[in-house]
């Protein structure tokens, strides 16, 4: 049951990565919150490369359970709670309490990344409101400030 033991590294390693994605999601937050733009680049670059990572130890996780799905002569594409009930007993209550530590960080990661999409659809819907003002307060003095006022609003979109 070689492949039940790289399943269980594999799956060790993407919860390390999910709790990393927590916490690079909740420095969006905060960077997003108090208006932090280097802080913000500096977080998406970080959550791109997590986000490859992760990509990565799902394939590699994906091809060790169908060796695992052939082994055991399961049907091709079982979910790993379908999985666990065909694994000897001595491997069962690891990946189970395993799979349900990932299914909590994921939910809470799936909600913090709901929480910032929000908060970018707010920052977004203010910045058209900002510069609806401005391109109106332009059209009455006339359009001599319309390019210095845009230019800034362009710089922090």
């Amino acid at each position: 049951m070689e492949a039940v033991v790289k399943l269980i590294s594999l799956l060790e390693k993407q919860g390390a990565v999910i709790k990393d994605l927590i916490t690079v999601t909740e420095a969006e937050i905060r960077a997003l919150a108090f208006g932090d733009q280097e802080g913000i680049l500096d977080v998406v670059g970080r959550q791109e490369r997590l986000t490859s990572v992760l990509v990565g130890l799902e394939k590699k996780r994906y091809a060790v359970q169908q060796v695992l799905e052939k082994e055991l002569s399961l049907p091709e594409g079982c979910t790993l709670n379908e999985l666990l009930k065909f694994l000897p007993a001595k491997f069962r209550g690891a990946l189970e309490a395993l799979n349900k530590r990932l299914e909590r960080d994921v939910s809470l990661l799936l909600m913090l990344q709901s929480r910032l999409y929000l908060l970018l659809q707010h920052a977004l819907t203010m910045e058209e409101t900002v510069a609806c003002i401005l391109s109106r307060a332009c059209l009455r003095e006339g359009n001599s400030c319309l390019s210095r006022q845009l230019s800034f609003i362009n710089q922090s979109v």
